[in-house]
C-alpha cells in the first residue's frame, strides 16, 4: 500500500478560500501587532484574502463594482 502524499489542487483550494473567507469575516483573526495590509501584501494567501474581502462587498453592497 503506498502511502505516500497525494497534493489535491482542487482540495487545496477549497482550503485556502475557506482560510481567506474566515480571516475576512473575523478581522480579529490577523495579529493587532501588524497593519492587515502587511499581512494581505505579504502572505501566501493575500490574494485569497482579497478575494474573499471582494466577494464579502458584492454580497454586502450588490450594487458596488469592484
Amino acid at each position: 500500500m503506498d502511502q505516500s502524499f497525494h497534493y489535491d489542487p482542487a482540495e487545496y483550494h477549497e482550503q485556502v478560500v475557506h482560510i481567506a473567507e474566515h480571516v475576512v469575516a473575523n478581522d480579529d483573526a490577523i495579529p493587532t501587532i501588524t497593519p492587515r495590509v502587511d499581512v494581505e501584501t505579504n502572505s501566501y494567501h493575500g490574494s485569497a484574502i482579497h478575494h474573499a474581502e471582494r466577494d464579502r462587498l458584492i454580497k454586502l453592497y450588490p450594487r458596488l463594482h469592484l
